[in-house]
């Protein structure tokens, strides 16, 4: 069974001011597989995503990162780019539990919407940080 979870995406302004990014909202779906909880899905989609491309609408992307233990955010996951869209749906994510939490179902997570840009200059159009308890706990809040 599968649990929704959706946050709307924030805009990094200042170092303690976060704005929201428009409207834009990205949801998951997240199942723990398995009868020991070892193994989760999660399935990402996007609402109403902040138009970047000029003469266009986004391509985006997505990155999950968590916080290691000295602070810094590592790259665990990214999804693939999908061109020319405001709603996209990515492909499931399946992986180890413990590579998200570390064993600590508590430690952050970072999901971070991008604009993909042929230069390789991404444009961020939003991100929130959460927990993988709360993802299975579905303790979203606006």
């Amino acid at each position: 069974m599968y649990l929704q979870f959706e946050r709307q995406l924030e805009f990094p302004q200042a170092k303690n001011a976060k704005a929201k990014a428009n409207n834009s909202t990205l949801i998951i779906y997240s199942d723990e597989l398995g009868t020991n909880k070892e193994t989760f899905q999660l399935t990402l989609s996007g609402k109403g995503l902040d138009k970047k491309d000029l003469l266009g609408k986004s391509d985006p992307f997505a990155i999950i990162s968590k916080k290691t233990d000295d602070g810094k955010w590592a790259k665990v996951f990214e999804t693939e780019v999908i061109k020319k869209t405001l709603d996209p749906e990515w492909r499931p994510i399946t992986g180890q539990t413990v590579s998200l939490t570390g064993k600590n179902p508590e430690r952050k997570l970072l999901f971070q919407v991008y604009d993909h840009d042929k230069n390789g200059k991404h444009d961020l159009i939003g991100e929130f940080e959460t927990t993988f308890l709360e993802l299975q706990t579905c303790e979203s809040s606006f």
